[in-house]
């Protein structure tokens, strides 16, 4: 694929996922990333305005969720996506209710549902512009 564009940060606390995640973006041809492995560190580099914010639902200091709600009340138009291996129902329907654009479970079958992810959203993006 082409490089894109997009802006994305990176947000997972465990530090094989981010490395797992950077290397797949960068094959995806990204072009601007940020990898995070806290919620703080990503709010505080808010003013470089993300199109695109991966986060993982377990982590210190701000959970998944908060983030969600922390980043929508900053931007509504950013595309949130969680990725997570947090099975319990309630977290993913609240992630919906929150605002988030996709919600990934971590599996075998994360990297393949995160480009279909982020086709979905390069497709929403060409129509908007």
């Amino acid at each position: 694929m082409e490089s894109c564009n997009l802006k994305v940060f990176v947000v997972d606390d465990n530090s094989f996922c981010l490395a797992l995640y950077e290397q797949f973006l960068i094959n995806k041809g990204v072009r601007e990333l940020r990898l995070f492995e806290n919620g703080r560190e990503c709010l505080n580099q808010f003013s470089f305005s993300p199109d695109i914010v991966l986060i993982d639902h377990d982590m210190p200091e701000i959970n998944g969720i908060e983030l969600l709600k922390r980043i929508k009340s900053i931007d509504q138009d950013i595309y949130v996506v969680m990725i997570s291996a947090q099975r319990d129902p309630h977290t993913k329907i609240n992630a919906f209710e929150n605002g988030v654009f996709e919600f990934i479970p971590k599996d075998g079958d994360d990297l393949k549902n995160l480009d279909r992810v982020l086709d979905k959203i390069l497709d929403e993006k060409r129509i908007s512009t």
